[in-house]
């Protein structure tokens, strides 16, 4: 293993400053949670865009024909 004493380093890479920026980035959790509730936000953005595609002349149909029969009654 190597060490870093031997090229006047510190024999401990826990006290250098990269090391230190590797584990608050990887102790951070700010961003995947970011990332879920993006990823969220688009699942439900498309399971709405299939159920109007999927209902949507249905739907309008039905609307059609409560106005009509509306309409035929006054």
């Amino acid at each position: 293993m190597y060490s870093g004493a031997l090229l006047g380093g510190s024999a401990n890479f826990g006290d250098t400053p990269m090391y230190k920026l590797v584990n608050r980035f990887r102790r951070d959790q700010q961003g995947a949670a970011l990332a879920e509730y993006g990823l969220l936000v688009a699942l439900i953005a498309v399971v709405c865009v299939v159920a109007v595609t999927a209902l949507g002349t249905q739907i309008s149909t039905a609307f059609s024909t409560i106005a009509s029969d509306l309409a035929g009654a006054l």
